[in-house]
């Protein structure tokens, strides 16, 4: 069985042979729409459909048509017009249920649930009869796949083509949602003998809405503000939707840049389908600006991943001659090959092109609402779903004429896969996260969402001086079936033909999770085994009377989540400023500086024996708390038997500091950069189970902030922020609070000038003569940005906000905004290195003027501080390395004093 695919559709078959009906008429699109009256079709509840333009059915070919399939107007009841307004997810679904229920041609299987609990579903569409064959189905796309690796000389006979349709993973995209009824109505009841062709050489995966909950998001708001009488002023409630919008999901993250971090639940079931269809064809349904037009792929010749073959774009140019055919027929305008690019693979058309298939991306001028003005008219909802349609039509057309070309190209892919990594001298990769067993997990589990295979080691290995323990490391051969991918997802680049990219330079997933990467130039089988699902140690705690206090090592990524549980349950903890060995009953332990210290409090006296609710024992809480953190969460634990230390600070020494439980707050509202926002909520709450506030801005000026330890300022517009609110903020500050702000922010708190902060200026460029052409704009302003690129850093290991952190911590940087370095050891923890560029597209004006440039600032104000994180430390939820500066930032912030680096002496901001 395939996730549930084979056997789980809900249908119920009707034995009666399929009533027909034929479209009559003159035109093309009078056939049909004369079929759409006599099925009662235009009635609208929102907007009438002016002409066929309007008019989403129009874009289906005439034919006969099952009568037993209904139509969505038939279901959804008198007065509905697909485009007359915008269906709520449920309702989606709920028609396309109604399929799976009425049509033999259709099944539908569950495979995630978002965050807020809706379901994602996939519609397969293909033949009746291959509905219970799909395993064979996948079996033979194996075989086909593999046929060059397993050297039989027998050629396998081409297996059906996967078709993967994709809608609407910005939420408020919707038009792609919408036009998923009417095609998946056109494949259930159509009786063409093109349609049926389709059904006999093809398998079609509907997935009618990849972001459930921003699209609900959305469609909730365009729905209560449009009125009876559609408006289509632009400036309209209706067609400007509120912060956060529908683009992102529940946490406000982008999906579509999520196909390769895959931390999402919506992200990791697709990849499952996957991992076992891998399409020949996946089409990605988008929107884009209300005054553009249409856009389909390729995109820009030069803004390619290297590693997507000639053949990848060529079969997309010859698919992409029936989406120009069929909208020059209809008339709409479009373009292809510029504005968009086929470079980061967390995108979901890039994605597919690094797995043997073809990705295409379509962008619709979005109406936002119903009806919206433009300068070249007005742009209709119906309209927009009209066009959708069309190319999703005219890309069954293509994929069905290039069929035996797209089955050859997959197969060739990985055969040129395999053979690039096979005569490489490197034959395996070794990675290891030194004593941090839980940020290796997370990562193989990464790289097994994208099917990439690992083994684990038989020995313990040293790679040009660094142990690789067996215990701890991850060995992944080179030579596999997704040797592409994998390399994809690993390599450093810095050397680039273009300076313009639409998202990220630089995306390497080791760098990211900041492992001990080396490269192994001997064969793995020697040394290493199959069974390859790294485990992390389950670490082992037990408790002895004779236990004094008990050491945790801040280096595990949970430690914080344990931290948090010690301080909500009111239990003391300490941390220390300086290395420290303890004395165990198994012999002496080291720690670093900011291992925490829980101190074993007295058993409370025994109560009455009558009394029904006897004091609880606090050291059964710690060690209840200890035992999960030590099993479960990977976290070092060990118990002192002495306050006495063979080595370091004794632990009743005042550098063991105090840590005070969290009360943290992130700045929300309008002008925030809503996805920062959601990744510090996403972190907090998922990963470390912490409370997080999400503070609108605009009550920053009357929340009583006073309650909170921490507010996080995500980049951001703060400039209208009224001085009586940043009054409030200073004195917030001043009274003790700790003020992180992340990217943009620092911009504003240097306008303050509550502390000293200055920003650095960019030498002025040599490369470019003083005089360009006019088209050399883009090319030459991209030069002075710093599009996602990863710099490393040098950390001053011994202050508090670098605690648990390996030096030459990595950090990805998509502003080029710069601060001076402040002088002393408080102020300037992290500084980018004298060598910064690791990975991506930097220009050498910018690299010259990072070097040195402060990474995280530290200023203090009265008896807070002001902490600022230059670049975002949890971007898109896979920055595992990074994560711990913003931790300490909330944990140990607070012990940073004006007049010493950690509750005592240092410099100030004087």
């Amino acid at each position: 069985m395939m996730n549930g695919i084979t056997g789980s559709g809900s249908n119920g078959r009707d034995a009666e042979p399929p009533r027909r009906v034929r479209a009559t008429g003159g035109s093309w699109f009078r056939a049909a729409a004369v079929w759409i009256v006599t099925f009662g079709a235009m009635a609208s509840s929102g907007v009438r459909a002016a002409d066929d333009r309007d008019d989403p059915w129009s874009a289906l070919p005439p034919g006969e048509r099952d009568a037993h399939i209904p139509t969505p107007e038939s279901y959804f009841g008198r007065g509905f017009r697909i485009g007359g307004r915008h269906l709520r997810h449920h309702e989606l679904l709920a028609y396309l249920d109604e399929l799976d229920r009425a049509s033999d041609r259709v099944q539908s299987f569950e495979y995630a649930r978002s965050h807020e609990g809706r379901p994602l579903k996939i519609y397969v569409v293909t033949h009746p009869a291959r509905h219970g064959e799909l395993d064979e189905v996948l079996a033979a796309r194996r075989r086909w796949r593999d046929a060059s690796a397993s050297g039989s000389s027998d050629s396998p006979t081409r297996p059906p083509l996967a078709v993967f349709l994709g809608a609407t993973v910005h939420g408020n995209e919707a038009s792609g949602a919408n036009a998923v009824p009417l095609v998946a109505y056109h494949l259930a009841a159509s009786q063409s003998s093109e349609v049926l062709e389709w059904l006999e050489r093809s398998v079609m995966l509907l997935d009618p809405c990849l972001n459930p909950d921003g699209y609900d998001r959305f469609t909730s708001w365009v729905n209560q503000h449009r009125g009876r009488i559609p408006r289509a002023d632009p400036f309209d409630r209706e067609h400007r939707e509120s912060w956060p919008g529908g683009r992102s999901n529940a946490y406000w993250f982008d999906l579509n840049r999520d196909w390769l971090p895959a931390q999402h639940p919506e992200t990791q079931g697709r990849l499952r389908i996957f991992r076992e269809w891998r399409p020949n064809v996946a089409l990605d349904f988008h929107e884009m600006g209300t005054a553009s037009t249409y856009f389909f792929q390729p995109g820009a010749p030069r803004r390619k991943h290297p590693r997507i073959p000639d053949e990848n774009v060529r079969l997309t140019r010859e698919i992409g001659a029936f989406h120009a055919k069929i909208l020059d027929e209809a008339g709409s305008l479009y373009y292809t090959e510029e504005s968009f690019d086929d470079f980061y693979p967390g995108k979901g058309s890039t994605y597919v092109d690094l797995r043997g298939g073809v990705g295409i991306l379509f962008e619709q001028a979005s109406s936002r609402g119903v009806v919206q003005e433009r300068e070249n008219g007005k742009l209709t909802f119906g309209f927009t779903v009209r066009n959708q349609v069309f190319t999703a039509l005219s890309s069954l057309r293509g994929a069905m004429r290039f069929a035996d070309a797209l089955h050859d190209h997959q197969r060739a892919f990985y055969a040129a896969s395999r053979e690039t990594a096979s005569p490489s001298p490197v034959k395996a990769h070794l990675f290891r996260a030194a004593h941090d067993p839980m940020r290796l997990a997370a990562f193989r589990d990464l790289l097994a969402r994208h099917g990439i295979a690992c083994r684990a080691l038989n020995e313990d290995m040293v790679v040009n001086g660094t142990v690789f323990a067996r215990a701890d490391s991850l060995l992944v051969p080179a030579v596999q079936t997704e040797a592409t991918l994998l390399e994809s997802l690993i390599e450093r680049r810095t050397q680039f033909e273009e300076s313009v990219f639409y998202d990220v330079s630089a995306w390497s997933v080791p760098l990211a999770f900041h492992l001990d990467h080396a490269a192994v130039e001997e064969d793995p089988n020697a040394f290493s085994r199959p069974d390859g699902r790294y485990e992390p140690p389950r670490r082992a705690f037990a408790a002895a009377d004779g236990d004094v206090a008990y050491l945790i090592d801040w280096r595990g990524y949970f430690a914080p989540r344990t931290l948090h549980r010690l301080l909500r349950a009111g239990i003391g903890v300490r941390a220390a400023r300086k290395p420290v060995t303890i004395a165990t009953a198994g012999g002496p332990e080291s720690f670093e500086a900011g291992a925490l210290m829980v101190p074993i409090p007295p058993e409370p006296l025994p109560g009455s024996p009558d009394s029904p609710n006897p004091t609880p024992s606090p050291r059964a809480a710690i060690e209840r708390i200890l035992k999960a953190a030590a099993e479960t969460d990977g976290v070092r634990v060990a118990s002192a038997t002495s306050f006495l230390t063979p080595e370091g600070p004794d632990l009743g020494s005042n550098q063991f500091v105090r840590i005070a439980p969290v009360s943290a707050a992130v700045v929300t509202g309008p002008g925030i950069r809503s996805s920062e926002a959601g990744e510090v909520w996403h972190l907090l709450e998922n990963r470390y189970q912490i409370p997080v506030t999400l503070l609108d801005m605009s009550d920053l000026g009357a929340a009583p902030l006073d309650r909170y330890t921490a507010i996080v300022l995500p980049s951001g517009r703060y400039a209208d922020l009224s001085e009586s609110t940043r009054g409030r903020i200073k004195a917030w500050i001043d009274a003790g609070g700790t003020l992180v702000a992340v990217g943009s922010a620092g911009s504003w708190l240097a306008e303050t000038q509550w502390v000293a902060l200055k920003t650095k200026t960019r030498p002025k460029s040599t490369d470019a003569p003083e005089r360009r052409p006019f088209d050399a704009a883009e090319s030459d302003s991209a030069v002075h940005r710093v599009a996602g690129a990863i710099l490393r850093t040098e950390l001053d290991t011994t202050h508090p906000l670098c605690y648990g952190i390996a030096p030459g911590l990595p950090v990805m940087r998509d502003h080029a905004t710069l601060f001076e370095a402040p002088a002393g050891s408080l102020s300037s923890p992290v500084v980018y290195a004298a060598e910064p560029l690791m990975s991506g597209y930097v220009s050498r004006d910018n690299i010259e003027a990072l070097k040195g440039s402060g990474a995280v600032i530290v200023r203090t104000l009265g008896n807070g501080r002001a902490i600022l994180l230059v670049d975002n430390p949890n971007f898109r939820a896979f920055w595992y390395g990074s994560n711990r500066l913003f931790l300490n930032a909330l944990f140990f912030g607070p012990t940073l004093r004006a007049s010493g680096s950690s509750d005592s002496g240092a410099d100030s901001d004087d």
